[in-house]
């Protein structure tokens, strides 16, 4: 449907910027206004559209952070490892 209807929607498999607006405008257009809602909430967006804190800053991030600064010297992992374990779709 996306790929039909919106150019530049599909790439790679995925949704683009362009596509993702699209598939939302058309469920908002047919009343489906929960399934937007539920996209972004997935995706860290809290009700007045504000990423929420949870999403911005994990408690393992908050408590490597909160380590860092105790000690006042960096941790070093290896950068692929951290973004792993914090960025929900990997």
């Amino acid at each position: 449907m996306v790929q039909e209807h919106a150019e530049g929607g599909v790439r790679g498999g995925g949704l683009t910027e362009a596509g993702f607006l699209y598939l939302h405008t058309i469920f908002i257009q047919r009343g489906r206004l929960e399934t937007t809602w539920t996209v972004l909430r997935k995706f860290g967006y809290a009700e007045d559209l504000r990423l929420t804190e949870a999403f911005l800053a994990p408690k393992y991030v908050a408590s490597i952070m909160l380590l860092m600064g105790k000690r006042n010297s960096l941790i070093c992992v290896p950068v692929d490892l951290m973004f792993r374990r914090i960025v929900p779709w990997n």
